[in-house]
């Protein structure tokens, strides 16, 4: 009797548990918190994340965006191993005097219709991973996700065209929001009939917090905990369906963020350009409307006299407008600049059972190199990539230890730039912070030497040395830029701790 009983509670505790049917195939779940800066990962700030990553394999100094470092194109760089130019979108916002056509993925400029035009499969040249996992040997059971992953709901050129399931952007920072989104995402892993094994998961803070409110108001320490409550339930939920030693997590970021000071730090564009007739502007870029129009970037790199350039605006003008009491309220926090500067490098934090555990990497890998590293877990054939087989990215592996090193593609295969390009329908003419030339050469871009501010003295572009890892030797990766030499007076985290009392809303 004592028998019957002990397997009738056996049955009954079986039948109670969740019930899951994961799929056999090697399983991601790549988050990323955008904006999120390396350094935030403090055990002050985010007990819970930095817990998790002292477990698993952590960059300690961040990961490299790449240039310009903004959410849409680095997205696209993670999710494609491709140069911004080279998957061609590079910027969140820009346009293309070849069709004359804008992009505006984000809303930006708040046009009807603009979402939907900058979604056209035209826009893009990329093969995102999801894409890679499905394609694979045509295996139909191969499933990938995307949740508010910046255009992941876009069709691309090579088949299958799209994400098994995804989710368009959402704009909205509410904890139990994205709680609610954390179970969507878990059960596309659980799901019983059409199990997944690939999912991206964006979440748009602590980016937006920091455009309002900088560093040091108290508003970035709250929403930071709300971030790491998110993480501390995503953990739990992982444990409680049996995924915690099934699925490989990566968490990341699109770039980091540096404080603007004050009013004193923001450059009047009018002052030296009249932007009422042939430019439009964003918070620090400017978009020339025509060739003619960008001719202003030459003459100001020809003349040499960027280092001569004020920064001020002239002081009534300045309190006028961006002061206390002013017409316009200028961003707190921003990006967009050299990735280099360890304050745009985002966070990469990897745990699962494909990663190392409890090992801690100084190096700084590129955020390119991610796409050939997801290829190789999830063992598919990625597509070509201007990532590299010797990133340091790939130490994260467990089975580096164990096997030799396996080839992904071609290895350290580069996209041939002339054939992306060949239609002229990604070469947007537009003028970049820190290397302001335009031109047709679709590498133009690219790392010349480092990038340089225009207050530089010099910019040479004929002494410029071309990127190593561009060429067709492959592989080599530029030596990591000494950025401790960049004076940007960054934020340090004793100084956003004593300010949790602040009013969250001042700026």
């Amino acid at each position: 009797m004592g028998l019957v009983w002990w397997v009738v509670w056996y049955i009954a505790v079986v039948l109670a548990l969740p019930s899951f049917g994961l799929s056999p195939f090697p399983k991601i779940l790549l988050i990323s918190f955008d904006g999120f800066r390396h350094d935030l990962i403090d055990p002050n700030l985010v007990p819970h994340i930095h817990k998790w990553a002292t477990e698993g394999t952590w960059y300690k100094n961040g990961v490299k965006s790449q240039y310009v470092t903004y959410t849409a194109p680095n997205h696209l760089s993670i999710a494609s191993g491709l140069y911004e130019e080279s998957h061609g979108i590079v910027s969140n916002y820009f346009y293309d005097p070849d069709t004359n056509r804008k992009f505006d993925y984000f809303n930006m400029t708040k046009k009807p219709d603009i979402v939907n035009a900058s979604m056209d499969t035209s826009w893009f040249n990329a093969d995102p991973i999801w894409l890679a996992n499905q394609r694979h040997l045509a295996d139909k059971d191969r499933r990938s996700a995307s949740w508010y992953w910046p255009m992941g709901e876009v069709k691309y050129p090579q088949a299958p065209h799209v994400a098994t399931h995804a989710v368009q952007w959402t704009d909205y920072h509410n904890l139990t929001q994205w709680m609610n989104d954390c179970d969507f995402v878990l059960k596309f892993f659980t799901d019983e009939q059409t199990p997944y094994n690939f999912v991206a998961w964006y979440v748009e803070e602590p980016d937006h917090t920091l455009h309002l409110n900088g560093f040091n108001n108290g508003a970035l320490k709250k929403k930071l905990e709300e971030l790491d409550k998110l993480f501390e339930y995503l953990l739990k939920r992982m444990e409680v369906m049996g995924l915690k030693d099934t699925v490989n997590v990566i968490l990341t970021s699109d770039h980091g963020h540096s404080e603007v000071l004050d009013e004193d730090h923001v450059f009047c564009i009018s002052d030296h350009i009249n932007m009422t007739s042939g430019f439009e502007a964003g918070d620090h870029m400017i978009y020339p409307k025509d060739e003619e129009h960008a001719i202003i970037g030459r003459i100001l790199l020809e003349a040499e006299i960027g280092s001569a350039l004020s920064f001020n605006c002239k002081q009534k003008v300045l309190e006028e407008t961006y002061g206390r009491n002013g017409k316009v309220k200028f961003n707190s926090s921003t990006h967009g600049m050299d990735p280099n500067e360890s304050d745009m490098h985002g966070i990469l934090v990897m745990n699962g059972p494909a990663f190392e555990k409890s090992i801690q990497i100084q190096e700084i890998p590129e955020n390119i190199d991610l796409y050939g590293f997801m290829c190789e877990i999830l063992e598919v054939k990625p597509s070509p990539n201007n990532g590299t087989r010797q990133s340091v990215v790939f130490d994260a592996l467990l089975s580096q230890k164990e096997k030799v090193a396996k080839s992904f593609g071609k290895k350290d295969e580069v996209v041939d730039e002339t054939d992306l390009t060949k239609q002229g329908q990604n070469k947007p003419k537009q003028v970049h912070p820190y290397l302001d030339v335009v031109t047709d050469d679709p590498g133009w871009a690219l790392k010349r030497g480092g990038y340089r501010p225009l207050a530089n003295n010099r910019i040479h572009l004929d002494d410029a040395e071309p990127d190593e890892r561009m060429m067709e030797s492959g592989g080599k990766r530029p030596e990591n830029h000494d950025s401790s030499k960049f004076s940007n007076k960054r934020v340090e985290m004793s100084t956003l701790l004593l300010n949790e009392d602040s009013d969250e809303n001042e700026l």
